[in-house]
């Protein structure tokens, strides 16, 4: 048998190097893939992130006249147990759990100053009171247990009691009917890292509302509603359903637009799930309304960790506004809480 030729040495080193560019290609390719797989996760894995919403019952008119609102207030981001050194940021703060305990109180008076300037102008009967999450700090990061003054549980007894004592303060309103929707933040959490599908099994804040239902069972002006996944759905009047989340599905990394455009994308996700006319949030420790949404702010206020990322400087205060009959969502009144 005749040999065969051996390859031209040149041929080979081309043919290598074109399966060198479509590996190349192919990776790139890949890359691209796997980032918008991530895209589309961040998008439609919200029904995952989403547990099991529950309903509150709705909030119905009390009178066909016009002229009537339902008072909404969120307490959120207590951080209750964590210690702000003012040394750590200039002065500029300063908070430790005797000020977290002012702080509550502070919030709780506001509401009955906001209700009774607002009746004025529109009858409120109703208030939905929205205890949003990050109530105690926790320990989730190492740090956290050694500026802690307190640990979780006694840092969870301590804000039970304020807000049971605040919301016999608002029952002293005898108008008032109370709806008290609640939900869990990440600062409650007993894993290391976040659950979705059970987080709630997991966290110390769901056993805090629990509790309180349990001592208000009897009291026939407030009704609770837990939330057993990330959200809560609430009906108010024939023209609003407001969402209620702690906020960290919302992921924001910084950026010139702040929190607008990462926020926008996650209601308009949450949308395609469930519709809200309001979606009210807590977690990013800022108080701001958006139209769409409003989220909250906190008592803790300015600390080494919000100086570290270069957040914005805020004073503690959280977020009050009326839902009218009518008009939907139209005062937007802050409650400063320091």
């Amino acid at each position: 048998m005749l040999e065969e030729d051996p390859p031209d040495s040149g041929s080979v080193d081309m043919q290598l190097a074109r399966r060198t560019l479509d590996l190349n290609r192919a990776r790139s390719k890949v890359k691209r893939l796997i980032g918008r797989v991530k895209d589309l996760e961040d998008e439609l894995g919200i029904r995952d992130q989403l547990g099991l919403p529950i309903d509150a019952p709705p909030i119905k008119a009390r009178t066909k006249k016009s002229g009537e609102a339902t008072a909404i207030a969120m307490l959120s981001d207590v951080h209750w147990g964590e210690v702000v050194d003012p040394r750590t940021i200039n002065g500029m703060n300063e908070y430790t759990p005797e000020i977290a305990e002012r702080a509550v109180r502070l919030f709780f008076q506001g509401i009955r100053d906001h209700i009774e300037t607002q009746r004025a102008g529109v009858r409120i009967r109703d208030l939905i009171l929205v205890l949003g999450g990050d109530l105690i700090t926790g320990s989730i990061h190492d740090e956290l247990q050694e500026v802690n003054a307190l640990g979780p549980i006694p840092e969870a007894i301590e804000v039970q009691a304020a807000i049971k004592t605040g919301i016999r303060f608002l029952l002293d309103d005898r108008q008032l009917r109370i709806r008290v929707a609640c939900v869990y933040g990440n600062h409650g959490r007993i894993t290391k890292k976040r659950r979705h599908a059970t987080g709630a099994r997991h966290n110390i804040e769901r056993l805090i509302y629990e509790n309180l239902r349990v001592q208000f069972e009897d009291t026939k002006r407030v009704h609770w509603t837990v939330a057993n996944g990330a959200h809560i759905y609430q009906q108010v009047y024939d023209n609003g359903i407001i969402r209620i989340t702690h906020g960290d599905d919302c992921k924001f990394f910084g950026g010139a637009a702040g929190l607008s455009l990462p926020l926008h994308k996650a209601v308009k996700a949450w949308n395609t799930v469930r519709y809200a006319d309001l979606t009210i949030l807590g977690h990013f420790h800022q108080l701001k309304d958006f139209g769409h949404s409003i989220v909250n702010g906190s008592t803790i206020g300015f600390n080494a960790y919000a100086l570290a990322i270069k957040a914005e400087f805020e004073p503690p205060r959280q977020a009050f506004f009326l839902w009218d009959k009518t008009h939907g969502k139209t005062i937007f009144a802050p409650i400063i809480v320091r």
